[in-house]
């Protein structure tokens, strides 16, 4: 089944990149990526309350540690990422963004 979830993630990303591109022509990076944070905040809490997995006292400390240092992580990979896009090719910004995954294979 992760490959079907890992497909969909890229498929999802891939539009990504081709609705940020239409959406960034004449807004500012920075306001476009938290206006993206806040609907992914928004659809991303109710999944948790409807799926009825809205329980934080199951995430222990070091859970939520690293948790938050991915948060940071995802943050900055959006804010450059949409900055990139306003300012390059969504084809070559998404194929760079992709060499994440050698950075998965060096840093894990």
């Amino acid at each position: 089944m992760y490959i079907v979830f890992a497909f969909l993630s890229a498929v999802s990303a891939a539009l990504v990149a081709v609705f940020g591109k239409i959406g960034l022509s004449k807004v500012d990076t920075t306001l476009a990526t938290a206006v993206r944070a806040i609907v992914m905040a928004v659809l991303l809490t109710g999944a948790a309350i409807a799926l009825k997995k809205w329980n934080l006292d199951t995430i222990d400390n070091k859970a939520y540690f690293f948790i938050f240092l991915a948060g940071l992580a995802g943050a900055t990979s959006w804010f450059f990422y949409f900055l990139a896009l306003k300012l390059g090719p969504a084809t070559t910004v998404a194929a760079l963004d992709r060499l994440s995954v050698v950075f998965v294979i060096l840093f894990a």
